[in-house]
C-alpha cells in the first residue's frame, strides 16, 4: 500500500516558484555559512519585500491623512 502525499490545502504554505539567478561571489559565500542556503536567500528577501510594503503603505496613509486634515480645514474656512 503507498502512502499518499499529503495535500496542499486552505491553511497550508502555498508552493513557491523556482528563479534561478546569477549572485556576486561575496553573496554567496555569506548565505553559504548558513545550514540551508536557500532558506537564508529566502527569508532576505522575504523581509526585504515585507519592509518595502510597510514603508508605501505608511507613504499612502500619511497621504491619505493630509488630505483628510486639508479638508477639514478648508471646511473650517467656510
Amino acid at each position: 500500500m503507498k502512502a499518499s502525499k499529503k495535500p496542499r490545502g486552505k491553511g497550508v504554505k502555498a508552493a513557491m516558484t523556482l528563479v534561478p539567478m546569477r549572485l556576486p561571489e561575496q553573496v554567496v559565500a555569506y548565505f553559504k555559512e548558513y545550514p540551508n542556503f536557500s532558506a537564508a536567500v529566502r527569508s532576505v528577501l522575504e523581509q526585504h519585500v515585507d519592509s518595502a510594503h510597510h514603508a508605501e503603505q505608511t507613504a499612502i496613509n500619511q497621504q491619505r491623512l493630509q488630505n483628510i486634515m486639508a479638508e477639514e480645514n478648508d471646511d473650517e474656512w467656510n
